[in-house]
């Protein structure tokens, strides 16, 4: 081999473990091959290839749930330790049970995208318990996943997504958000007949803003419309107010660019999807997207 090469198995173990982690950081499939070489490999991988799960069909959530059920090889508490970001995206397809097991065997999630549509009685009940154990930063869920604010899962969270999931779901308990002091970040999508209009998804986030901590600095409001015009009116209610439409069709939205511009950002299926997970690479989240809305009005 020419000099000029480094030969991996010749590099000091420190330095090839730091190149190996690097290289596997995206996740891809490939990503997990590496994992084989050997046992010592594996061991500094994993930590590394299991920090950031998407659970987003029934094949990989098997997986994982048969990984957390046995898994002999690794430390009891490895996943609570070394799963960061947990996302379900549909976790209303998978057997409630399994779930819970997930979210038990995940205690220790940063940043956390599930989900569910209403439970039983008997599985809200344990589902409720189970959550006792989670204290993310980033939360995403539907309503009703929890009964309130008050569930002790809210406790940290600097980012908050709420989602009415349901059609026949058309209330939630929003008294306790004036308290979450650490939330700086909150998007919300109305019930089903709100979300689809504008002027209706308006009207639902006006009964919300007054209960909006201080604390928060970007509030945004999801919805999947076919015109935006009134959209600077949101932003009359309240300085933090920015619109997030979703159908993923920019170009055929009914709005004039200099209206859109200061008070809108576009995101399809995929990309809200990539917000929620690490993506290496990736551009803004909607999150920054917004950010940059709000301090950009504020600056006219």
């Amino acid at each position: 081999m020419n000099n000029t090469h480094l030969r991996f198995a010749g590099l000091p173990m420190d330095i090839g473990r730091i190149i190996l982690e690097e290289a596997v950081s995206d996740a891809t499939p490939m990503s997990w091959k590496w994992a084989l070489l050997s046992k010592r490999v594996r061991t500094w991988l994993e930590p590394v290839l299991y920090r950031h799960v998407l659970l987003d069909d029934q094949a990989s959530f098997a997986a994982f749930h048969a990984s957390i059920m046995a898994h002999p090889a690794k430390s009891p508490n490895f996943f609570a330790m070394h799963v960061k970001t947990l996302a379900i995206p549909r976790g209303w397809a998978y057997p409630p049970s399994q779930v819970l097991e997930v979210l038990e065997a995940c205690s220790g999630v940063h940043t956390l995208l599930l989900r569910l549509l209403p439970l039983t009685a008997e599985c809200a009940a344990v589902f409720d318990v189970t959550a006792l154990s989670l204290a993310p930063r980033r939360l995403s869920i539907f309503i009703p996943t929890f009964g309130g604010f008050s569930h002790s899962i809210f406790r940290n969270l600097t980012h908050l997504e709420l989602l009415f999931g349901h059609p026949g779901v058309m209330e939630w308990d929003w008294a306790d958000l004036k308290g979450m002091e650490s939330l700086t970040h909150l998007c919300v999508r109305g019930p089903e007949n709100f979300f689809c209009s504008l002027e209706e998804s308006g009207a639902f986030l006006e009964g919300i803003l007054p209960l909006v901590p201080i604390s928060v600095g970007v509030i945004v409001l999801w919805v999947r419309v076919t015109s935006l015009r009134g959209a600077e009116k949101l932003g009359g209610m309240d300085p933090r107010v920015v619109v997030l439409e979703t159908s993923g069709k920019e170009k055929y939205v009914d709005c004039e660019e200099a209206v859109v511009s200061p008070h809108v950002i576009f995101r399809n299926h995929m990309d809200l999807r990539n917000d929620w997970m690490y993506v290496a690479c990736r551009e803004e989240d909607y999150w920054s997207q917004a950010e940059r809305k709000v301090q950009k009005r504020r600056h006219r």
